[in-house]
């Protein structure tokens, strides 16, 4: 009698099972269809297909696992850089629904922060693209991730051409733990670069009140009013004591000389540097 009961309520509930596998099938694979339509084409053509784009994430957003596990990655992630590249705020966050990490990257390293920096740097969508900022972030994404040019988010905003609509988004960045100090290719800091640049008045502010308008006279025991001279001897005489290669004879921990002989470093680079020193003294008042 079990048995019966039991094949009975089989052939009742599997019908229904194989109807709602293929009607979330149809789901999916409308939802795709329509995605790759939008972002093959821009402007008024796209603009019209956003009705259509909408009502298909809305009926995506109710299957519970809308992409496999194994699609994450392959499919979920690239389509999420998409969406950022478009300053698709909506698509950006159903993709993180989805399981898409916030981190994801394109194959040169290029991640969605990346990807919404450089919409803000060309003034596209900036509002959108601010928003995106604040959603990647709140999701955990590494405010700090470089791209294959070792560049970093705030790096990127630094140098743009239009520092005024980076402000937000930088002071989001620095925020949620971006580091000024990260060089470029061992080049330039964003810190260094906005301090040598007269145009980035608001930005250099905003970088020297997260870093706290590091302490580049105090690092070479030095007056504000120092020579270049002083300063010039200050920094020889500081970096061999601190030298990574000097430190256990000089009786200091290994890493930590490090740390300080790339600091004081970094000071001299500034002080020394006409404009830069001139920028850096305009920030202390």
């Amino acid at each position: 009698m079990v048995a019966i009961l039991a094949i009975l309520l089989l052939t009742c509930t599997l019908p229904a099972f194989a109807m709602e596998c293929g009607t979330h099938e149809s789901i999916r694979r409308e939802f795709l269809a329509t995605l790759d339509a939008y972002f093959a084409i821009r402007g008024p053509a796209a603009q019209r297909l956003e009705p259509k784009l909408r009502s298909c994430m809305k009926q995506a957003l109710e299957i519970s696992q809308f992409f496999e596990q194994h699609q994450i990655n392959e499919v979920a992630a690239p389509l999420m850089i998409k969406s950022a590249e478009r300053a698709h705020v909506e698509l950006v966050k159903f993709f993180l629904r989805c399981g898409a990490h916030p981190d994801a990257h394109d194959a040169h390293g290029s991640t969605v922060l990346h990807e919404t920096a450089k919409n803000i740097m060309v003034h596209y969508q900036v509002e959108r693209s601010t928003c995106i900022i604040k959603i990647l972030l709140k999701a955990r994404a590494n405010p700090n991730a470089q791209d294959g040019r070792s560049v970093t988010p705030l790096m990127m905003l630094a140098q743009g051409h239009r520092p005024a609509t980076s402000a937000n988004a930088i002071k989001l960045l620095l925020r949620f733990g971006a580091d000024p100090s990260i060089r470029e290719r061992e080049e330039k800091t964003a810190f260094e670069y906005v301090l040598t640049t007269d145009r980035f008045t608001t930005i250099r502010k905003i970088i020297a009140y997260a870093t706290k308008c590091q302490p580049y006279y105090a690092l070479l025991d030095l007056e504000h009013t120092a020579s270049q001279q002083e300063i010039k001897t200050a920094y020889h005489k500081l970096s061999l004591e601190y030298h990574p290669d000097k430190a256990v004879k000089n009786g200091y921990c290994p890493e930590e000389s490090k740390q300080k002989f790339m600091r004081i470093k970094q000071a001299y680079e500034i002080l020394s540097d006409t404009g830069a020193r001139a920028g850096y003294d305009e920030m202390l008042g």
